[in-house]
């Protein structure tokens, strides 16, 4: 049974705390652990103001995060998938100190993807997996505060992600 939660986005399953969601207008899959809120936010790629939607929702002290932006086309320009996700990698290490580890590529509903471990001392861990298919750059976030304690979780999280519209994008 579908229920609709928000504008163009739909509740399709609920198990065990987690609820597998689609936004229509987005094109994309993910579960999510909890009640999840959805926002938008202003941002500035080279010069050109983009709109960023988040869904984010918090279990525990874990903190996951879905969030997607569409880049502009000097962007992409003379860039190939591969170089546009390092430098989404490279554009999370932010603060002295940090380490990157843990660095995968993969591919997702036949788009190109990285799975990388952002490692801040005294702080905690940040798991992220960054897709792009077409001009649409999606980042998935799990902040967890003791490193692994929530790596079922996180697994969980990132699994779930399909762009079955990837190629419409």
């Amino acid at each position: 049974m579908l229920t609709s939660i928000a504008p163009a986005i739909l509740l399709l399953a609920s198990t065990g705390g987690w609820q597998v969601v689609e936004s229509s207008q987005d094109g994309f899959f993910v579960a999510l652990p909890g009640d999840y809120h959805r926002e938008t936010e202003r941002v500035d790629l080279g010069g050109e103001a983009a709109e960023r939607v988040i869904l984010s929702t918090a279990v525990d002290e874990a903190q996951f995060e879905v969030s997607f932006v569409d880049l502009p086309e000097k962007i992409l320009e003379d860039r190939d998938a591969d170089e546009i996700l390092d430098a989404a990698r490279l554009g999370s290490k932010t603060m002295d100190r940090m380490q990157i580890t843990r660095i995968s590529r993969l591919t997702i509903s036949g788009c190109t993807a990285q799975r990388f471990r952002v490692t801040i001392p005294k702080v905690g861990v940040i798991h992220h997996q960054v897709v792009l298919w077409g001009n649409r750059l999606c980042h998935q976030v799990v902040v967890a505060p003791r490193g692994d304690d929530h790596i079922a979780d996180i697994r969980r999280f990132f699994d779930s992600f399909t762009a079955p519209k990837a190629a419409k994008v």
